[in-house]
């Protein structure tokens, strides 16, 4: 009997906690809500609105000017900026590789 009783608790447990968490999750919506469940009417900030959207807008404007920037690369570079880097990355191939060749000339060292 005990274990019955102890199932029987919990199932009750399990529907009033599933109940308060309804009321909580609907609160937000009563507190909105006028008379007769309809929604109140909002004081007029139809200034402080306009002024959000405008600065939302602007931030949008400027984060698509950055990720426009940070998407442009080497191909928006001048004929002569892309002769020095490819100077540059054979300048630097080589100093890389100059060991490499010269134990390949000179066998392996022992």
């Amino acid at each position: 009997m005990p274990a019955s009783l102890n199932g029987r608790a919990i199932k009750r447990f399990l529907r009033i906690a599933g109940m308060v968490l309804l009321v909580a999750a609907a609160a937000p919506a009563w507190a909105q809500a006028g008379k007769n469940g309809r929604p109140m009417a909002e004081p007029d900030r139809r200034g402080v609105g306009d002024q959000q959207r405008e600065q939302r807008r602007e931030q949008m404007r400027e984060q698509m000017r950055e990720r426009e920037d940070m998407r442009r690369g080497p191909h928006d570079m001048s004929p002569e900026d892309r002769r020095q880097l490819r100077r540059d990355i054979r300048d630097h191939g080589r100093e890389v590789y100059r060991d490499r060749d010269a134990r390949r000339r000179n066998g392996p060292r022992r």
